[in-house]
């Protein structure tokens, strides 16, 4: 911040800290909260003013403080400073941006850290922040203060490793605190991936399949919308529902935006509980499209152009012709290779054209399938046709290429629910 305060023509002083003082805490966690303190303090402070940051121990506590001589915060706004979005009316004046979440995530990263966050304000004076740790007892070196690995929290930038069961959902945010914020909101329902700004999106995009893109609008480079024309314009993820958020609240921006792909459109700020409504209602009608997804595969021939027509349950989302088309041509591909024994999941993705990663991923979020598994049923729903016709059990199970019938009776059975031999066309169990 040094070069900051020369280059704006201000001051930061800093006291020395007693190399022995010590306090319990994750290293990232710890810049994240003083970096936006420190950045609050430069930000509302005019130039010629005066920054500081000093820390003091006080019986078990070690306190962290960071004063300004800036524009200060009247009592009543004080007590507003931890909730979301919520910006002083002399800092929104002054006309300085920001969106009211970094105080917000500051304090919640105290609290990870078992500690608080404390401010003391006069208008037109500045203000004084002050993070409350606890102490911890330094012994041979520095490198001891760190917190053993089963009391230390979880930062905000460590790998997550995805529940596979969740839906995976894209945050596309230039704001690092609001996609901070996001991503805190939504891990606990889904797999969240977010990325800084659309162009590593679209390359994400290239491996995996997200079950949903969220992305603000206005960003550097490729803005929002775009990455959303590109989205719904490649056959290969023009199936995947893509939200907008923006400040924009105009209604040319809107129409212009829902004219380039989007499936829906939400202005900042946002009430998070009808966003969290709306994502899952996305997500929900694709669900339901697996349905005929699923069907498609399960076919004895492929659909005729009246299928969507005989399926009134999906009536309010209709599939769309390019993820259908995907689903059709690696049916098609299986079908035709159904003796096969050597046909695997490899070959398939060869004549797919596609990296084994993202077939897997769109398969599986239009199907809810895995290869190996698509492979398996549309073998087993195959036999059981065959099997219909009376045709042997060994003849069915070298037909629908399973090399062993004594594999091919295990696996029927617990798709079927009955041994192949006693199969009369009535399923027990498609499980």
């Amino acid at each position: 911040f040094q070069p900051l305060c020369q280059q704006q023509q201000k001051t930061l002083q800093t006291s020395n800290i007693d190399c022995r003082l010590g306090v319990w805490a994750d290293t990232k966690l710890l810049n994240r909260i003083l970096t936006n303190l420190l950045s609050n303090a430069l930000k509302y402070t005019p130039a010629g003013g005066k920054i500081s940051i000093r820390a003091k121990a006080e019986a078990d506590k070690v306190k962290i403080i960071v004063s300004d001589t800036g524009i200060g915060i009247s009592p009543k706004e004080q007590k507003k400073l931890f909730t979301s979005f919520f910006r002083a009316s002399n800092a929104i004046s002054s006309g300085t941006p920001g969106i009211g979440l970094g105080l917000l995530q500051a304090k919640r990263l105290a609290t990870l850290l078992k500690g608080d966050i404390k401010v003391s304000s006069v208008v037109n004076q500045g203000s004084e922040f002050t993070l409350i740790l606890n102490k911890a007892t330094i012994t041979n070196s520095a490198a001891s203060v760190a917190t053993p690995a089963m009391e230390r929290p979880v930062t905000m930038e460590a790998p997550i490793l995805c529940d596979s069961d969740k839906d995976t959902l894209l945050i596309v945010e230039d704001n690092d605190e609001l996609r901070l914020y996001m991503r805190r909101i939504f891990e606990p329902i889904y797999c969240v991936i977010d990325k800084s700004n659309a162009q590593e999106a679209l390359e994400y995009m290239e491996t995996q399949y997200p079950s949903l893109v969220l992305s603000d609008i206005m960003m550097p480079g490729m803005q929002g919308d775009e990455m959303c024309n590109r989205i719904k314009s490649n056959p290969a993820t023009s199936g995947i529902p893509v939200i907008l958020l923006t400040a924009k609240t105009f209604r040319t921006s809107i129409i212009e935006g829902l004219h380039k792909g989007a499936d829906d459109y939400i202005a900042k700020p946002f009430d998070i509980d009808i966003l969290k409504a709306k994502i899952q209602t996305q997500i929900e009608n694709r669900k339901r499209l697996r349905q005929y997804y699923t069907q498609i595969a399960l076919r004895h021939d492929l659909p005729t152009s009246k299928t969507i027509e005989e399926m009134p349950t999906i009536q309010s989302s209709m599939p769309n012709s390019a993820d259908s088309a995907f689903v059709e041509k690696a049916t098609q591909i299986v079908k035709e290779n159904i003796s096969n024994f050597e046909f695997d999941i490899d070959q398939l993705c060869r004549d797919m054209a596609m990296c084994r990663t993202l077939f897997h991923e769109r398969l599986k979020a239009l199907t809810g399938h895995t290869p190996q598994d698509f492979i398996r049923i549309i073998r087993l729903e195959q036999a059981a046709a065959l099997l219909q016709q009376g045709i042997p059990v060994t003849d069915v199970s070298i037909q629908t290429g399973f090399v062993n019938s004594k594999y091919f009776s295990t696996l029927f059975k617990k798709y079927f629910g009955v041994q192949p031999s006693r199969y009369t066309g009535q399923r027990m169990n498609t499980g």
